[in-house]
Formats: structure tokens, sequence, C-alpha cells
């Protein structure tokens, strides 16, 4: 299991980022969107209270309820306003990324209350620029809504730095550098440990959970 450090400095909350060592963990309790790759966000009350259908984010002040999302590359990203005591859990693959998903679910916290001063987030691991190679019309996707600086070129491949785009996103909406944590670990790079499509393809056998609760 991975854990952010920013987000073990709060005791109410429980939240981690399982690994291929943790195939015994359960998951039944958690409550995951459907993740469609779309950048919809749904506020919930319970477990019951979700239509999750074409959701990719969750956001909750329900203490008790642990919410999720699985990825084998894509980037997971857990939120937390202490004081308003409101977590977060998403999923941005390339699409919710380029659609600027973290951006519309800050604006849900907002509207909650949140302030963009007081939030934690953390960027679970995730498929890193090196091994993240796109084609040159994915590229011009990117360039064209202003994400050049995590456009790169080498020895005839095309990168994208998905978790920079997330973390100037996050910036963009008020959220300070020093409150938001890029765990350091590739899913494809350290296959070993994680899952990753690009890596396995047919061969993937499960996903990566990112999960937060707020304890009572």
């Amino acid at each position: 299991m991975m854990y952010s450090t920013l987000l073990r400095n709060y005791p109410e909350i429980q939240h981690g980022y399982t690994t291929k060592k943790d195939r015994l963990f359960n998951s039944d309790h958690i409550l995951f969107p459907r993740q469609n790759h779309t950048t919809n966000v749904s506020i919930i009350k319970d477990f019951n209270s979700c239509d999750n259908k074409h959701v990719d984010g969750v956001v909750t002040q329900a203490r008790g309820l642990t919410i999720g999302v699985k990825t084998a590359d894509c980037v997971p990203i857990l939120l937390y306003d202490p004081k308003l005591y409101c977590i977060a859990a998403l999923h941005a693959g390339w699409r919710g990324t380029l659609g600027d998903i973290v951006g519309k679910l800050i604006q849900k916290l907002i509207c909650l209350g949140a302030h963009p001063s007081r939030i934690i987030a953390s960027i679970g691991p995730s498929i890193c620029p090196t091994c993240y190679t796109v084609d040159a019309n994915r590229s011009e996707l990117f360039l064209k809504k202003g994400y050049d600086y995590a456009v790169d070129y080498h020895a005839g491949h095309i990168h994208v730095s998905l978790q920079d785009i997330n973390k100037q996103q996050l910036i963009a909406r008020g959220i300070f550098s020093s409150h938001i944590e890029i765990i350091p670990y590739c899913t494809s790079c350290h296959n070993t440990l994680l899952y990753s499509l690009r890596r396995e393809k047919q061969k993937l056998s499960s996903q990566m959970i990112s999960f937060i609760s707020l304890q009572h």
C-alpha cells in the first residue's frame, strides 16, 4: 500500500493507493464512479445516493463513507479540505485531463464551501511522460489547449506529462503548490509493483485502487 505524506497529516481521514502486493484488499465497501473518461463529477451523501453512471469524480462530506477510483496508468487524485471536512476522488485519463476534470471538481468543492487555499491534493501513481507516448493527432489536442509545457519530443517520439497538466490545473484553481503532491511512481516503469494497461495490455489482471474516507 502506498500513502500520501500530505494526507497522512490528517488523522481524521484514511486513504491509500493499492499495489500488486494488496491482491487480497477488499474493496466491497468503496463507492466507485463508473469511470467513462468523462469530466463529470458527482456530490454524494451516502453509499446509495449517487447515480454514478458517466461520472469520473466523486465528492462527499459523509463520515464513514469510503470513495475511490480504479486506474492502471490514468491519473488518480485524492483531495481533502480539512476545515470543511470534505473529501474527493477522481480519475483523470487523457480525455479527462484534456477536459480539466480536476478543475471542475474543485468548482464542486467550492460550491460546498471549500476554499482553494485549504485544499490538499495527492496525485497518485500513474504513467510517467517517458512511458506515455502519443501520436501527432493526440499531441495536437494538448497543444491547442495550451498544454505545450507538458509535451516533449525525444528520439522521434512525442511524450505527454498528464501529472504536470493536472498539477497546473490545480494551481490555476488556486491550490497552493505546497499542497500538491505527486506520488513518484510510474505504473509502467514500476510494473512489478503497479498495474499498467500500456505495459501489460491483454495480460492486465486488475487495477490499482485509490481510496479516501472521512472517519466518524
